[in-house]
């Protein structure tokens, strides 16, 4: 389906849903206040995409319920009924002739925008009804009993002070922490992955193959910088460097090295649908930059850059997901490459002019103009955690932000880290 909506500043993403008669595309629409303006009442005009309704649904939900409204309801996105009370929500789940598990979707787009039926089937059991979800879940439930999780209790226990650490400080009564979203929802996945034998330390490998092939291809002239020259050289510097051995030595399960070949190339594919790399031409790759802002040393490596006619426009290659946009800054998600923009103008007094994320598994470009705003905040977070190291090498006492990265890191493997000393 093409997308009609007119003036868009940015691409927009794709969304996969699987049905019986295929997998079906379709536009996901950004939401727009003025596509319906403000709410003014949940009861008849409910909207989850509502600015108002995620810091302050607790209260919403409870107003609802205190007012005698079981059921609410909404026109926005081509209607919904909302059930509000452990009854409805009961009643609901349990009828399954009038309600169905296998149609989930959550959409933002306007009415009409979504032409195509909704994913069905996708995860069971979840995305099932009886008989066959009773079938699904006596066949995974012997891989969940007790006596088969016990093992994964100090991992899971690991993984959850993690996930807390991430959160970091929380002020009662100012914080605003969202623990389905930061907290909750990694649980399950997490664990079922690392039970399935689904490693997360090749994250960085991952990360880096696809980078390294990449930047190949663009040493390359022009009308080499095809899919099919990609898919040569990627098989080459497969072949010329360890990658084979790296992967193994990670590797948890068998076919882990088809996987990881298959998604890295899926990445290197998708960047062909961000640009033309046979008319795209940088000036820069994998460019080391060191400079001191503000007296703190840096350095950096820059996947690439160029010059424009306003100043330096700086990427950078992104192979995991998306950040949720609704808990994740600007500031935060463009922070790197803001820094990198302090440090170019630090030691080549070039200015920046924009800064672009590529992320290759979406695949979706995230674009910001710099400003000397965005270059303040950013300037102010690196003096604030150079504050915060300088504290802690005075105090001896360091924080373990423990994660996926540690896997990585010297100091686990020494046994000097407090959070893996035996």
């Amino acid at each position: 389906m093409t997308d009609t909506t007119e003036n868009r500043s940015e691409p927009i993403p794709l969304v996969f849903g699987d049905t019986p008669e295929g997998t079906h595309i379709w536009q996901r629409v950004p939401y727009n206040a003025a596509d319906y303006g403000p709410v003014s009442d949940f009861t008849a005009d409910f909207d989850h995409a509502d600015p108002n309704y995620n810091p302050n649904a607790p209260e919403v939900w409870k107003e609802l319920r205190e007012g005698g409204c079981p059921v609410a309801h909404s026109n926005r996105y081509g209607g919904m009924w909302v059930p509000l009370t452990h009854d409805t929500v009961h009643e609901v789940a349990y009828d399954t002739e009038n309600f169905t598990s296998r149609s989930v979707v959550v959409s933002a787009g306007r009415p009409g925008d979504l032409s195509l039926p909704a994913p069905i089937g996708g995860a069971p059991p979840i995305t099932s009804d009886p008989p066959f979800h009773a079938i699904a879940r006596r066949l995974l439930l012997p891989a969940f009993a007790p006596k088969q999780i016990e093992p994964w209790e100090p991992e899971i226990r690991r993984l959850c002070t993690s996930l807390l650490d991430r959160l970091g400080d929380i002020t009662p009564g100012e914080s605003i922490v969202d623990a389905a979203v930061q907290y909750a929802q990694h649980i399950p996945v997490n664990v079922i992955g690392r039970m399935l034998g689904f490693p997360e330390k090749d994250e960085a490998l991952f990360r880096k193959f696809v980078h390294d092939v990449l930047e190949h291809m663009y040493q390359q002239d022009p009308d080499q910088r095809t899919i099919e020259h990609v898919r040569t050289l990627a098989t080459r510097r497969w072949a010329e460097g360890d990658w084979q051995t790296q992967v193994e030595a990670l590797a948890e399960k068998p076919g882990s090295i088809a996987d990881f070949k298959k998604q890295a190339f899926g990445c290197m594919s998708n960047l062909f649908t961000l640009e033309d790399p046979t008319v795209t031409e940088f000036d820069g790759m994998e460019h080391e930059v060191t400079a001191t802002v503000e007296g703190v040393a840096l350095k950096g490596f820059i996947d690439r850059f160029m010059f424009g006619d306003d100043g330096i426009v700086i990427s950078d290659y992104k192979t995991g997901k998306v950040p949720n946009e609704r808990f994740t800054s600007e500031d935060d998600k463009f922070f790197q490459l803001l820094a990198y923009a302090l440090m170019l103008q630090e030691a080549d007094q070039e200015e920046t002019s924009k800064v672009q994320l590529l992320y290759l598994a979406k695949p979706v470009v995230h674009e910001l103009s710099v400003t000397p705003v965005k270059l303040s905040i950013a300037k102010g977070t690196i003096v604030e955690t150079k504050e915060g190291v300088d504290a802690s090498c005075d105090s001896g006492e360091f924080h373990c932000n423990v994660g996926k990265l540690c896997d990585w890191c010297f100091y686990k493997k020494t046994g000097d880290c407090p959070a893996f000393r035996k």
